[in-house]
């Protein structure tokens, strides 16, 4: 009697096992077919294959967690601009910092709009507007550092930067697909 108990138990734990095997394969495969659409394929797949959220996450929230993260990089770079900022001392570059610091913040609050319009199928051309205006604005502070070539466009800022602009670049293709749905 003990043994069959046993026996419907590792039979239990095999469908159990088998079913979230079959359900992670499935995730898998909808996070392959969306990153396709991207133009950055492999981070797009890494990214979510980093969240184990994604594993769950129809297309709709694929978008909801690209954007996520974009929006933790512009905090990122905004924390880290904002550092920059309490140590200058020169009035010019505290102001080209500022105009970073400001740029990203703008990312920042159009990401969080993105989400929103993302609720609904009725405004998914909403949330690509909003995450096209979120991956310029880290260009715009590149740019304020080129005008002013006195000083040097931050590694990190630049690789900030370039971070945002992808993970935009990978939200802006899993819209796009949504869009073309509705």
């Amino acid at each position: 009697m003990a043994s069959s108990g046993f026996s419907l138990l590792l039979l239990s734990l095999s469908l159990s096992l088998s079913l979230s095997l079959v359900c992670a394969k499935g995730n898998t495969d909808l996070i392959q077919k969306t990153c396709q659409s991207t133009n950055y394929n492999d981070l797009c797949v890494s990214s979510f294959e980093s969240d184990p959220d994604s594993f769950a996450a129809d297309a709709p929230g694929l978008a909801l967690i690209i954007i996520e993260m974009g929006i933790n990089s512009s905090l990122n770079t905004s924390s880290y601009a904002s550092n920059l900022l309490r140590n200058a001392t020169n009035p010019l570059l505290t102001k080209v910092l500022k105009q970073c610091l400001d740029c990203y913040t703008n990312a920042h609050t159009a990401l969080h709009r993105s989400l929103d319009s993302l609720a609904s199928p009725d405004t998914y051309d909403y949330a690509y507007l909003h995450v096209s205006a979120a991956m310029e604005y880290p260009g715009i502070c590149h740019d304020v550092f080129k005008h002013n070539a006195r000083f040097v466009y931050p590694l990190e800022m630049g690789l900030g930067e370039e971070a945002l602009q992808h993970i935009c670049d990978i939200a802006l293709g899993i819209i796009s697909v949504l869009l073309s749905e509705t």
